[in-house]
């Protein structure tokens, strides 16, 4: 064998201390001799006397008092749970009652409703269709009463005989188209009321001293009245009442779903309306009473007053003598007057009124 290498030496532990762990391990020994000795003795005693199971069975009664008790209040929660379920079954068995119930009013009022709603319906579209009739009616006799016919110049046409260029009015008479004008607002002014179309221009006719008003405009309230007249007023302001009125007539005809390709033709555009607008191919509904066919108001339902009828003669004739009466003569001219021209058997007392007329003529 080879010698054992060179190493340098380590301490170790001493002689007292290996006596003190020697001493220790034989204290730790006799610990637990006498340890052992003392439960074999106790096991001994234990084994002579007997056990007695009383706190044993006072914990068991204690544990089980407790679990009583928890149990109570645990049942007394589920009756309380049980009387709300109750009760809310209860409430949703009445709601569900009243609902059903309301469900069946709400059918009969839905089948009630259904037939209104034909009714309303049918009603609604004989409504439309005679709106339309007298519309058609109303636009035919506008036709006749403004009548807007063509000239040998292209283009170019005239109301009631008067012509109105489309463009240019530098050639023209001055009275003459402040008269066509005049027409013209007249004309669109009432088509604004028989065609529900409210126009954006207000127009105030007053024959050949027309104007209409611009209230859309940014301009001062003293400028936004413009003539349709040409007499004593700037030229830009009579072709700005000439532009705002053709406005009037382009917005009455996009109501009617007409498109206007020139707005400043007014006299075709306006044709081009009113035909439209009376074109159908029933026939035209008779005139609703009213106007001047109700003038007796003590008449329950007014007769028709066609031209020429008797009916007719005596409005004519007791309006031209409300006419020829003076004003000297007072009010018992007018009824001398009319006492003339009454039918036998009417009372002369009869109010006599127009649409739009307040006051009684006589009294």
């Amino acid at each position: 064998m080879p010698p054992p290498k060179p190493s340098p030496s380590l301490p170790t532990s001493s002689y007292s201390a290996l006596m003190r762990l020697s001493s220790l391990d034989d204290s730790i020994q006799d610990a637990l001799a006498t340890r052992e000795s003392l439960a074999a003795q106790i096991n001994v005693i234990l084994l002579d006397k007997p056990t007695d199971e009383t706190p044993k069975a006072q914990d068991e009664a204690a544990l089980a008092v407790r679990y009583v008790a928890a149990e109570r209040k645990h049942l007394k929660q589920s009756l309380k749970k049980r009387s709300e379920l109750k009760a809310s079954l209860q409430a949703r068995r009445e709601a569900i009652k009243r609902g059903t119930e309301a469900q069946v009013h709400a059918q009969e009022d839905v089948n009630s409703a259904l037939d209104k709603l034909k009714q309303c319906r049918d009603l609604l579209k004989a409504t439309t269709e005679d709106i339309h009739g007298q519309r058609r009616r109303i636009c035919e006799e506008l036709l006749h009463i403004f009548p807007i016919e063509p000239t040998s110049q292209s283009l170019l046409f005239t109301i009631i005989g008067l012509p109105l260029p489309n463009t240019s009015f530098e050639e023209s008479d001055e009275d003459v188209i402040a008269a066509a004008l005049g027409h013209v607002a007249r004309l669109v002014d009432m088509l604004q009321y028989f065609l529900s179309v409210p126009l954006p221009y207000p127009i105030t006719p007053y024959g050949s001293r027309s104007i209409i008003r611009d209230q859309i405009s940014t301009l001062a309230d003293s400028q936004r009245t413009f003539p349709l007249y040409t007499k004593g007023t700037v030229r830009y302001r009579f072709d700005y009442a000439v532009f705002l009125l053709n406005k009037n007539i382009e917005c009455l005809a996009e109501s009617q779903g007409l498109k206007v390709i020139d707005i400043r033709h007014t006299l075709p555009n306006l044709k081009y309306l009113l035909y439209v607008c009376s074109a159908g191919n029933s026939e035209l509904p008779a005139r609703k009473a009213g106007g001047i066919r109700g003038l007796l108001s003590n008449r329950a339902t007014p007769l028709p007053s066609r031209r020429g009828s008797e009916d007719a003669e005596h409005v004519d004739a007791a309006r031209k003598a409300m006419e020829n009466t003076s004003a000297g003569n007072g009010h018992g001219a007018l009824k001398k007057s009319l006492a003339t021209v009454l039918p036998i058997g009417m009372d002369q007392s009869t109010t006599l009124r127009t649409r739009g007329l307040r006051e009684n003529a006589v009294r």
